[in-house]
This record gives structure tokens, sequence and C-alpha cells, in this order.
């Protein structure tokens, strides 16, 4: 089955599908920084467990308009729910879409991971699971900021359309950082799965973080920076799919 394609909220580009299920329960997917334009075989699996699922490009990366950075990236998410009830339009077909959202749930990795958890702070958010989440932009990694900021223009060009004082932010501490906010979170909505080989986004400001906020947290003895190629195995998906729905 294809993916449809949407333009919400003005100038956010969605890929979706329907639940294959009778259901109103909506799950949207985050990017990391940088990555692929594609999450086709996870929307496809999602959309089998009973999600409406939706595949956002944050707005001034892909095919999304506007300017990357310049506002705190979780507000695309917030910006698709709230769309939703005025209906999705498939951009080939035109056709409409209608969903209620149930339960909405976000799932994502790494700066995904940073956006899922942000956006948890929002009463239109039921339950969000952070893979690999930055959540501390100052903490020292083995991708330094200035290195990830010439890894995304030289590599990625077009796909990320930020000013430099805008990737400066990230580093300040006080800008889509989840440590500088974590009375704010609610321990009940977030699930956390981190790999204490991960030298990407290294484990130390994770465990600090959930130690924190209470929530519930998995940490896997391998698996890298790459836990989205977990999702859809056993034992996780089970995981994963019931903490959705609980």
């Amino acid at each position: 089955m294809s993916l449809f394609r949407a333009r919400v909220a003005g100038d956010i580009v969605v890929d979706f599908l329907p639940s294959e299920q009778d259901s109103s329960d909506v799950l949207i997917i985050c990017d990391g920084l940088p990555s692929g334009s594609s999450k086709d075989a996870l929307v496809k699996w999602f959309s089998r467990q009973g999600f409406w699922t939706f595949h956002l490009r944050y707005r001034g990366t892909w095919e999304s308009g506007e300017n990357f950075l310049d506002h705190s990236p979780e507000q695309d998410l917030l910006d698709l729910i709230k769309a939703l009830s005025d209906g999705v339009s498939d951009i080939w077909s035109h056709q409409t879409f209608q969903v209620t959202p149930k339960r909405v749930g976000i799932v994502g990795a790494s700066f995904g991971g940073t956006a899922a958890l942000m956006a948890s702070r929002s009463t239109l958010v039921h339950r969000v699971i952070a893979l690999s989440p930055v959540v501390d932009w100052t903490a020292e990694s083995d991708e330094p900021m200035d290195v990830l900021e010439d890894i995304v223009r030289r590599g990625y060009m077009g796909a990320y359309r930020f000013s430099h004082e805008d990737w400066l932010k990230l580093s300040r501490g006080d800008f889509f950082q989840p440590m500088a906010c974590v009375k704010t979170f609610d321990p009940h909505k977030i699930f956390v799965a981190h790999a204490q080989d991960d030298r990407v986004v290294p484990i130390d400001p994770i465990r600090t973080f959930v130690e924190h906020v209470g929530c519930p947290h998995r940490f896997y003895k391998t698996g890298g920076h790459h836990l989205w190629q977990k999702v859809m195995h056993w034992p996780m998906r089970a995981r994963l799919v019931s903490f959705l729905r609980s």
C-alpha cells in the first residue's frame, strides 16, 4: 500500500496511513537529525497495529515550509494534532480523511525523542516513547554540535534550512532542552529506551533525566544509536504498543 501525503497546519508535510483496525488512536513518528525523509515501513507497521499513523517533516526540513529551529520543534507536533480535526486531504487523490483522536502517541528517536518528550507536556498528548533522546544539548558527545552542523549543511543541503544563530540556540541550554524543565514532565506519559553503548547520545544524562522524572525506561546493553531498528521486532514491539495503549 502506498502512503498518503498531505500538507497540514499551512506548511507541514506528512505521510500517513489510516488504521487498519477500527480505531481512532493516532501515532506520530518524529525523525532524528539528520535523518532520511522516509519512514514508510514504520508507518505501515503502526497502521497494522491499529494506529492512524503520521510521519511529519518538521518545519524548515525536507518538503515542509518555513525555517528550522526558529521555534521549538515540538510546536510542529502540536500543530499537526490540532489540525487533524479539520480533516487531512491526500495531495494526490484529494481524498479527505477524518479522525478525531481518542489517544495521541508520539514515537521519536534521538532529536525526534527530544521533540516527543517536549510535546508530552501538552494535554493533547497521551503517551510518548523516546528512543535515545537528547535530553541535554550541552553534554559532551562523540558528535559535537559544530561538527553536526557542518554535516547537516554539507550532506543534507536544502533538506534542513536554518540560520547559524538558530542552530546555536541548541547549545545554549534553555532551548528545546528537557533537562531544563524536568519538573514539568508527567512520568506516566513517558517511556525512555536507550543503549548503554550509545556514543552519539551518551547514556549518563539519560540516567539523570529518568531519575528526576521517575518515568518507565529500559536500558539495553547494546544497540548503539540505532534503537529504531528494534521497534518492529520482539520483544520491544510488544512493550511499546502496550505502553501506547495503557
